[in-house]
Order: structure tokens, then C-alpha cells, then sequence
């Protein structure tokens, strides 16, 4: 399971499957996701991110 407290947008993929996906602009929030892996495997892991910025 993958948790992340984020401020705005966060994107996740491990293996190349999406596991969390907000690609909006919010106030803090927590996200959680889910992925089964086997053991003994290497996964790619991909995080995207952006927090905005109001003038």
C-alpha cells in the first residue's frame, strides 16, 4: 500500500501501473493506493508532482 499526504497534485506508477492519481489543484489531502508485488521482482517507480503556486 502507498500513502502521501500532498498539497495539490500527485501522481504515482510502479511497474507501469497508476496507483495514485489527483492531478487536481487541492488543499492538503491524503491519497492511499494499492498494488500487489511479488517478492524477488524489481518495479519501476515513477512520481510526478506540482504544487501551485497563488500570488
Amino acid at each position: 500500500m502507498f500513502f502521501a499526504k500532498v498539497n495539490d497534485s500527485i501522481r504515482v506508477w510502479v511497474g507501469n501501473k497508476i496507483v495514485l492519481d489527483s492531478w487536481n489543484v487541492n488543499a492538503y489531502k491524503h491519497y492511499s493506493g494499492n498494488i500487489v508485488l511479488e517478492a524477488g521482482h524489481y518495479y519501476d517507480l515513477r512520481v510526478e508532482y506540482f504544487n501551485a503556486i497563488e500570488w
